[in-house]
């Protein structure tokens, strides 16, 4: 066991697959969030999404969007930081085809059948590369049959 404690008498373990004590992990979920393995991050369960666990965000997150008192949080920024989690943006996109995340918010989005990008945005002709891009800037056939697939999938395709 680490040396190091971050709420009274709960240090973190190594020894454990998840690294953290039963009683963190109960402390957590009891905040609202959610120890993701085997994609390392912090699920907001209230919000279902993945926070970035920089500095005091997560702390700060459950604090400002979830009004958790300011007591209850006290040691939280310390041990998330001591998980040394990657960046969610950074993780690995869920397989296609897996079943929905228990604590994950579900967004219905679209992918652009032409170049397979994804996304949850309204606008997605304005961020598909494929449209946005020289070769197919102007009115031209291609871009406009372009945009009509993107447009089908957006109707036809959740994420």
């Amino acid at each position: 066991m680490s040396a190091e404690t971050l709420r009274p008498g709960l240090p973190i373990r190594t020894d454990t697959p998840k690294g953290l004590l039963p009683a963190q992990i109960q402390w957590l979920e009891g905040l609202g969030l959610h120890y993701n393995l085997p994609e390392p991050a912090i699920i907001c369960t209230h919000c279902g999404f993945a926070l970035k666990a920089d500095g005091d965000r997560v702390s700060r997150h459950l604090g400002e969007k979830h009004d958790v008192s300011k007591r209850a949080r006290r040691g939280l920024s310390s041990l998330i930081q001591s998980l040394q989690l990657p960046k969610p943006d950074l993780l690995p996109p869920r397989a296609d085809g897996s079943g929905a995340h228990p604590h994950l918010a579900l967004k219905i989005g679209a992918n652009c059948k032409h170049c397979k990008l994804r996304s949850t945005s309204l606008n997605q002709d304005k961020e598909c590369c494929c449209i946005v891009g020289d070769m197919l800037a102007g009115d031209s056939p291609r871009r406009t049959r372009h945009v009509r697939q993107v447009e089908i999938a957006r109707r036809d395709q959740p994420l």
